[in-house]
């Protein structure tokens, strides 16, 4: 079976073509979001509910995504009649007939989106604060502020779950208000207590924004909310890189920046890139603007001109300024305090493929491990030494069990494996969690067992499951890149490979750096689908130059059955060794 190296032109997604066409749109932020842009035209329209969930991600504003998804139109205003002590709505037409003495509560003659970003009683109800005459306190209507109740009403007036969830008196009140239409003056904050005024007529739309935990906590809080809501709504995180799609994320995020200037093709294109790269997807495109937003400023502001060349310097300036542990992790390999073998081979031996997240500002780093694993007759037992001394997870001890199990499948469908071994990531003294270094630990005890070395040139990434199939694995271009990074700073002269899963080809978005390493054959990227492949790739035969997977499984097996043998005897001579003293004592008896 041969194994082709991933060309570098499938080492990044290219964009270019969706930069041809022309998406016009009055709004791209509803063409990001179709599902909701429908579902809001739906709750305006309808009549039935005053009451919508949203769940939205943590990095989409609604103060900056709304506005393009409510149309205002025209409304009556209320108006409360000091002397007359009464309310009443007046039509637009109708301003010119203001006494001086009418208190307006809602004076926008067009309905409003408006978005509580700091939520309490008096943000929301308004206040009544009392004036000081001749030395003493006094308090009126016409010293009434109103909230943002009456300025959104006859339109929608958006509440932070989480602000609800931790006032749950001033939620009541507001829900009073929806499900009565009505204004109960006691709710304003202040509101003297000789002000006895009937309640006034409100007509007003809530949409709840929070994200899946919080929603989750609120209808368990009050479980009505979710029959009595007009609809309940998702928001993406991320869209599908097409045409249109593509203009549209470009128009939200240069309104976004707030850059109107002309923008060359190549700058759209490395954009969507690192949109693409941030998705973790070839074929999508996160909505998440912030870090490129703060990219594009940093870049406007350092540089002046916004080129390819000077977004990419931006960005590396931007990482060094959080690149302490990995700077740290970079001088421990360069100083051979951290020990790794890029040339040669080895028994027992693998260099596999971590992701570290540091706490703190740190950003995520790729570095290679050193997997080393012994084996011995025995029961059969996989001994994970990080398990055992309590620096693995869960997720961790999961993969050793399926490498366990690959392991029996393979080797002792008749009969319990002969074989016991110890499996161990050096010189790793933080804990460490997930199944990616799975397919390294298996081709690792798989060397043990046939006592062929392992391709040190090679680092190898991969979670596998118990038929042998290689599966995908998060961090894949963090990986590459760290492996590749310490290769050119102890073995710069030689060239290295790395093996990903073929599932992870669709998130390979790598470094300009990377690429020209790859084309200029210093760096290979094999996908491979099943642990006989990786077999191929990196057990060597002191026969041949490469061994086929199946032919190494049929050589362990082998060897397995050795032992097997040579415990069988070992259980007969026991047998008959005991019967024999048996007998023995009977004589001597």
């Amino acid at each position: 079976m041969s194994i082709s190296p991933i060309p570098f032109e499938r080492l990044q997604p290219d964009f270019s073509e969706l930069l041809n066409g022309h998406y016009s749109s009055s709004s791209a932020y509803r063409a990001l979001q179709p599902e909701f842009a429908d579902a809001m035209d739906f709750f305006c329209k309808q009549s039935f509910s005053n009451l919508m969930l949203v769940q939205a991600p943590f990095f989409i504003e609604a103060q900056e995504w709304l506005n393009d998804f409510f149309q205002p139109q025209p409304k009556s205003i209320t108006v409360y009649s000091i002397d007359e002590s009464r309310t009443r709505v007046l039509q637009i037409d109708d301003l010119d007939k203001l006494n001086p003495t009418d208190k307006v509560m809602d004076p926008n003659p067009r309905s409003e989106i408006i978005v509580a970003e700091h939520v309490d009683r008096e943000t929301l109800f308004g206040r009544c604060a009392p004036e000081l005459v001749h030395g003493s306190l006094t308090n009126s209507l016409e010293r009434y502020r109103p909230g943002l109740i009456w300025q959104a009403n006859h339109g929608i007036l958006v509440l932070p779950v989480a602000h609800m969830l931790a006032q749950p008196s001033l939620w009541l009140e507001v829900y009073q208000c929806l499900c009565t239409g009505q204004f109960d003056w006691r709710f304003v904050q202040q509101w003297p207590d000789n002000l006895n005024l009937p309640n006034a007529p409100v007509q007003l739309k809530v949409l709840l924004w929070g994200n899946a935990q919080e929603l989750d906590d609120i209808i368990e809080t009050y479980p009505k909310l979710w029959i009595k809501s007009a609809c309940k709504c998702e928001l993406k995180e991320e869209v599908p890189a097409t045409l249109e799609y593509s203009q549209a994320w470009l128009e939200a995020f240069f309104d976004q920046v707030q850059h109107h200037d002309e923008i060359s093709a190549d700058v759209q294109n490395w954009l969507l890139q690192q949109a693409s790269k941030h998705s973790e997807h070839n074929h999508y495109l996160a909505l998440d603007f912030y870090a490129l937003k703060q990219l594009f400023l940093f870049c406007k502001i350092h540089y002046g001109e916004i080129t390819q060349d000077n977004l990419r310097q931006a960005y590396h300036q931007q990482q060094s300024y959080r690149s302490n542990e990995c700077q740290w992790s970079r001088r421990s390999y360069q100083d051979r305090q951290v020990k790794i073998d890029l040339q040669g081979k080895e028994i027992g031996q693998i260099n596999g493929l971590s992701v570290l997240e540091s706490p703190g500002l740190s950003h995520p780093f790729g570095e290679p491990l050193r997997i080393t694993a012994t084996v011995h007759p025995g029961d059969g037992d996989l001994a994970d030494v990080e398990r055992k001394a309590e620096l693995a997870g869960n997720i961790h001890a999961k993969s050793m069990m399926i490498i366990h199990g690959f392991l029996t499948r393979q080797f002792a469908r008749d009969g319990h494996l002969p074989i016991s071994g110890t499996l161990v990531f050096e010189q790793s003294y933080h804990e460490i969690d997930g199944d990616s270094a799975s397919l390294a630990g298996l081709i690792t005890i798989l060397s043990a067992l046939s006592n062929l070395p392992v391709d040190q040139s090679f680092a190898t990434t991969g979670a596998i499951d118990q038929m042998g199939n290689v599966l995908a694995v998060g961090g894949v271009n963090e990986k590459i890149d760290g492996f590749y990074q310490v290769c050119q700073l102890l073995d710069p002269e030689h060239t290295h490979s790395v093996i990903i899963p073929k599932a992870n080809m669709l998130q390979l978005n790598l470094s300009e750096e990377i690429i020209d390493a790859v084309q200029q054959s210093r760096l290979y990227i094999y996908p491979v689908e099943h642990v006989t492949q990786a077999i191929e790739l990196l057990l060597c035969s002191p026969i041949r130059s490469s061994l086929s997977g199946n032919e190494l499984l049929e050589l362990i097996e082998q060897r397995s059955q050795t032992f097997y043998q040579l415990e069988r005897d070992d259980q007969i001579i026991h047998r008959w060794m005991r019967s024999l003293k048996q007998t023995l004592k009977k004589l001597v008896g």
